[in-house]
């Protein structure tokens, strides 16, 4: 569990580091980033409330303030009502019969959810709308009505369509359509962004070459060979230690699909919010992706299970630690922090949690 944590968290943050220029720095406007955006707000509505002065910009300041101020308290008054004193259920669902049989709608009631929903704007929210519209309105009925008369079960399911439940069809069909759109959407997403994430490093490494002294403290980020070598230090770590039964196919998985997924992450969280990152479908796609390359190399031995398990665990923790990362480094840009500093602390950050999860455990 250490060896995981730590591992996939480093290769997630470095990898990140190369594209805070391209994501957040270069795509601004576009790039939301809620959770980032919405604690920046909050950092600086702290620091309004203690301005001093009469002046218009400083009432204006107080007022968004204080307007951030209540909607914490009605934020916490919501939660203590819906989870601590279980007032009301958290989701709302409603299944329908003939002959939409299998459909169903469900509204999660949160207010973080809510102020991230504000903050991406009507056109992404209508987006992911649409995808559980599809889901859940469309594909899960289908199947159903397709599969009900079926007298063998359909892999990967184990048991009959007749006999399973909505969130069990979604688990066994939903989820991998779920995936490969993650791994489609993604791949078409970097070959868009690859000239801009090349502009981006060719930036970087200039800005080395004529060394970092001269930048804005704005602008500082951890040296690109020092994300390199780091990078390539976590990978020879994965394919020498021992708990992870890991070989040299599976380390390359890593990297690839590691820098792909961390990227993909990254440009989502700043689309739709960590809350919504699809990490599960990208973990889903590298282990799809894994057990087929074993598959074909007749690497089919009880051993090399515990190799996919590993591949598909680190890329888990890279992409969610690669979005999280993104989110922390627009709340920096947005109040000037010195983003090599930021980095740093994100760094220990992930190792102190992993050594307090697993002391947990």
């Amino acid at each position: 569990m250490l060896l995981v944590a730590v591992l996939g968290s480093l290769l997630g943050i470095l990898m990140m580091i190369p594209l805070r220029r391209t994501l957040i720095v270069e795509r601004h406007d576009e790039l939301k980033y809620p959770e980032g955006t919405a604690c920046a707000q909050v950092l600086i509505a702290a620091d309004a409330s203690n301005a001093v002065g009469d002046s218009a910009a400083v009432q204006e300041d107080k007022t968004r303030a204080a307007i951030i101020f209540i909607g914490f308290i009605v934020g916490l008054a919501y939660k203590i009502g819906n989870v601590a004193l279980k007032g009301w259920k958290e989701v709302v669902s409603l299944n329908f019969g003939a002959p939409l049989k299998g459909g169903s709608i469900a509204a999660e009631i949160s207010p973080e959810l809510l102020g991230v929903g504000y903050i991406i704007g009507p056109r992404i929210a209508s987006t992911m709308c649409a995808g559980g519209v599809m889901a859940y309105l469309l594909l899960i009925p289908l199947i159903r009505f397709f599969g009900d008369a079926l007298e063998l079960p359909l892999a990967p399911a184990t048991k009959l369509i007749h006999d399973m439940s909505i969130s069990e069809i979604r688990s066994a069909y939903i989820l991998y359509i779920g995936a490969g759109a993650v791994a489609a959407g993604g791949l078409i997403s970097l070959l868009r962004a690859l000239p801009t994430i090349w502009h981006s490093l060719r930036e970087t490494m200039h800005d080395f070459h004529s060394q970092q002294r001269s930048l804005l403290r704005t602008e500082r980020d951890i040296p690109i060979h020092w994300v390199l070598i780091g990078c390539l230090a976590i990978i020879a770590a994965i394919s020498i230690a021992t708990p992870l039964h890991m070989n040299f196919i599976g380390a390359l998985v890593i990297l690839l699909c590691g820098f792909l997924f961390v990227t993909v992450s990254s440009r989502l969280t700043g689309e739709i919010g960590q809350s919504s990152n699809p990490v599960s479908g990208m973990t889903i796609a590298t282990l799809l992706l894994t057990c087929l390359l074993f598959l074909l190399l007749g690497w089919t031995a009880p051993p090399y299970y515990v190799t996919a398990l590993s591949v598909g665990a680190i890329v888990c923790i890279a992409c969610a630690n690669g979005g999280a990362t993104s989110q922390d480094l627009k709340t920096g840009y947005l109040v000037g922090s010195t983003p090599k500093l930021q980095q740093y602390a994100i760094i220990c950050g992930a190792l102190a949690s992993a050594l307090a999860l697993v002391l947990y455990y």
